[in-house]
């Protein structure tokens, strides 16, 4: 495949997380340019600390983590989570490996992530996330998924955060 050809959507498979993945998510947790996109912490992780998370992850039954595998290879992760101080579930997602950043790998995750979600949580009917406005290109792949702009949150120590909302089609 061609170095920025895009991924067709029979390579991309969703899969719970496992332990045996969590050493795959060290690097590009610190990695500077991912932090940039993804996350308010600016300093590294150990990987204890990373391992702690994830195991978070696996413990926490509101919870709901999946890697992302392209041809079998982890390629990012996505998080499906009940924020019970907000009544609402929240999506998170990552590509991880900058080879697949704009070939789609992206859109194909989160629409079977939201497949998945509203065939799982039936009496649930939208679905939300939070991205910095300078993704740009995520804010783009949300869109493409059916995501709504819902309101910018200003944030004086990082920047500005886009909440974006998906609801249920009916019909």
């Amino acid at each position: 495949m061609e170095k920025g050809e895009r991924v067709k959507p029979s390579r991309v498979r969703l899969r719970k997380l496992r332990r045996a993945d969590f050493s795959a998510f060290i690097p590009a947790w610190n990695d500077p340019e991912i932090m940039r996109l993804t996350t308010e912490r600016q300093f590294q992780l150990t990987s204890q600390e990373v391992f702690a998370k994830l195991e978070e992850h696996l413990t926490n039954p509101k919870m709901h983590d999946f890697v992302i595998l392209v041809d079998g290879e982890i390629a990012g992760h996505i998080v499906v989570q009940l924020k019970p101080h907000h009544r609402r579930y929240e999506i998170y997602i990552a590509i991880h490996d900058k080879d697949f950043w704009g070939r789609g790998v992206g859109t194909i995750a989160t629409l079977k992530a939201c497949d998945w979600f509203f065939r799982m949580f039936p009496d649930e009917f939208e679905l939300e996330l939070g991205v910095f406005t300078l993704n740009t290109r995520a804010i783009r792949c949300y869109e493409k998924c059916g995501f709504k702009r819902v309101r910018v949150m200003k944030r004086s120590f990082c920047p500005d955060e886009l909440i974006m909302r998906k609801v249920r089609e009916t019909g």
